[in-house]
């Protein structure tokens, strides 16, 4: 299962609404979507349709981990 969750703010205008509600019922599932090897990026620019694209926002993160000393580690762990 999957869909989309957008959050249409206060001061959106009707036209940015009216947009959403076009392009959102057009849309190809989810599933198939990601099937056909569509990255979250691409997905959210079909949801977008003609509002635009994400180019300044993050759509990609690097989780960093550690410090993972074993000694540390495990002191860290006792504590919880």
């Amino acid at each position: 299962a999957g869909g989309y969750m957008v959050q249409v703010l206060p001061f959106a205008s009707d036209e940015t609404i009216a947009a959403l509600e076009q392009s959102i019922p057009n849309l190809p599932s989810t599933t198939d979507m990601i099937a056909g090897g569509m990255t979250a990026q691409g997905i959210a620019e079909r949801v977008l349709g003609s509002l635009g694209t994400l180019a300044e926002v993050a759509t990609t993160s690097t989780p960093s981990y550690g410090p993972c000393d074993p000694t540390e580690l495990r002191g860290r762990m006792m504590r919880v």
